[in-house]
């Protein structure tokens, strides 16, 4: 068992506590009616992967039609145009991420035959 310590007793002060008893209390009082920091605001992170994720899944929620590589081109037109409506109505105007969407709502001939 390590050795008792013996007691070391400062002055007091009219109230009874010592002199670093009240400096504590003091420094504690001024700390705590002192109103903290805000937290700073910071803008959400959103990388580009994960803003393709959403706007595939809300792209896809509009159930936008696909385009079979039809011959006709009033077909193609009539197809690009509705997509080109869900993509406004859903302001994405990334042309890459455009691109990305409407192409993967075509298949067959439209695409090579690859999907």
């Amino acid at each position: 068992m390590p050795p008792k310590r013996s007691k070391k007793y400062s002055g007091s002060s009219a109230g009874g506590e010592s002199d670093g008893g009240q400096e504590f209390l003091q420094v504690w009082k001024d700390m705590t009616e002192q109103a903290p920091p805000p937290l700073p605001t910071l803008p959400p992170q959103v990388n580009e992967e994960t803003k393709a994720m959403i706007a595939m899944r809300e792209f896809k929620r509009q159930n936008p039609p696909i385009f079979k590589g039809e011959a006709n081109p009033t077909i193609a037109e009539e197809w690009l145009e509705d997509i080109e409506k869900i993509l406004d109505a859903l302001k994405i105007e990334e042309a890459n991420l455009r691109i990305t969407l409407a192409v993967y709502q075509s298949s067959g001939k439209a695409c090579g035959g690859n999907l």
